[in-house]
């Protein structure tokens, strides 16, 4: 529960669900990291991460999958809603790029980041691409969800005030 958001309807059953980030977590590689999404429900409680209706985990040593998750809405057009998760320590780009997983709604299971419907990655090192990140708001009126990724050093090894990346939702 390192970071913990609403992830808006999931799984398309008309109930709130919830994503939560567990950055340090070593399912697949040591800090790989780890995101759950917790489907919404009437009634009791839910039961704790064991019984989450799906895992994302992280498979980068040390980039700190979870550290940031965020509901971005229907980034894709198809009724159901997405998630964005962040790796900032990555190095997918490159030592501490970053990353940021998007995983479209009607995932179950267990799965890999690696097989994430998109990635964006850090444009270079220790950019650390989605250490910040906001989704959920259609800002080219196409009626799709945007996702917007903030990268706090967006240049390598330069003294920068960073930057941010706004992607466009995009049909499926």
């Amino acid at each position: 529960g390192y970071s913990v958001a609403p992830a808006g309807d999931v799984d398309g059953d008309g109930h709130a669900d919830l994503v939560l980030g567990a950055p340090t977590s070593d399912v697949l590689a040591r800090d790989g990291g780890a995101a759950y999404l917790i489907l919404g429900a009437v009634g009791g409680p839910v039961g704790g991460l064991a019984a989450a209706a799906a895992r994302i985990e992280g498979d980068r040593a040390d980039g700190l999958l979870g550290y940031d998750v965020h509901g971005v809405g229907d980034f894709d057009g198809d009724g159901l809603d997405d998630l964005a998760i962040a790796a900032p320590l990555s190095d997918l780009g490159g030592s501490g790029a970053g990353a940021v997983h998007l995983v479209l709604g009607g995932l179950a299971g267990s799965v890999c980041a690696c097989a994430s419907d998109a990635v964006m990655v850090g444009g270079a090192v220790d950019a650390r691409a989605g250490s910040a990140m906001d989704g959920g708001h259609d800002h080219d009126g196409d009626g799709l969800d945007d996702l917007l990724v903030g990268i706090p050093s967006a240049a390598n090894g330069a003294i920068t005030p960073g930057g941010a990346s706004l992607i466009l939702g995009s049909p499926r």
